[in-house]
């Protein structure tokens, strides 16, 4: 898929340390083993730092990576340790490690490539302030810090956001894939705001029929990122 030149929203001027409320035990083995190389970021992050008493509960685990040798590397691990490869597609590649976690309790952990850009550069760098920047939603913009570390790197706007549960885009990049991540969340009882619903469409509206009709037809198992 081509690139396309999208107008631009407005970034968030600068990230935020927020604390771990919850989970981080159920990550830590998990974080040992991808040894820096990649960030939990994402709706587990999410409920980890989450402010409200009674979050939505994560779907899986999304560890994301600046480099596809360390997906690859990191998938051979846990392989070798009894993992299952459960889907894979050219985004991410999801695992089912319950003989490697016992007691996880999640259904799957997902190792999300980092895109490819038209001239092969990928579309975050190596850290994972640049993971949370390519995130869409202000309630997912937010990754865990570390193992052994109770603190994550988030948007300025992610606690009160989903605290309130509204559902704002900070970047809109494939309006397909933003409006079924949105969809996810509605159906977690968020909201979505109708400034960035109007957005969305508007967006949606002023692009190229050709660029339409190749998103609407690109993979549906691209996420919000």
């Amino acid at each position: 898929m081509k690139a396309y030149t999208l107008p631009a929203r407005a970034e968030c001027a600068a990230l935020v340390t927020v604390p771990v409320r919850r989970g981080m035990g159920l990550v830590e083995p998990l974080l040992r083993l991808v040894d820096g190389k990649g960030w939990i970021a994402g709706g587990f992050a999410r409920w980890c730092c989450s402010p409200s008493p009674e979050p939505a509960p994560p779907e899986d685990v999304d560890v994301f990576f600046a480099s596809y040798l360390d997906v690859l590397n990191t998938s051979d691990r846990l392989l070798e340790r009894g993992a299952k490869i459960v889907k894979e597609v050219p985004y991410f590649v999801q695992l089912d490690v319950s003989e490697v976690f016992p007691g996880f309790g999640l259904p799957a952990v997902q190792l999300i490539k980092p895109n490819q850009r038209a001239d092969g550069t990928v579309a975050w760098g190596p850290t994972k302030e640049d993971v949370v920047r390519q995130i869409d939603l202000t309630v997912c913009r937010v990754a865990l810090d570390g193992p052994g570390l109770s603190t994550a790197t988030a948007d300025p706007s992610f606690e009160d956001d989903e605290l309130r549960k509204v559902l704002r885009f900070r970047r809109i990049k494939f309006p397909p894939a933003e409006m079924r991540h949105a969809f996810k969340y509605a159906a977690k009882g968020y909201t979505l705001s109708l400034t960035d619903a109007t957005e969305l469409l508007d967006d949606w509206a002023k692009r190229d029929p050709s660029e339409r009709d190749e998103l609407s037809h690109g993979d549906s198992d691209r996420g919000g990122y």
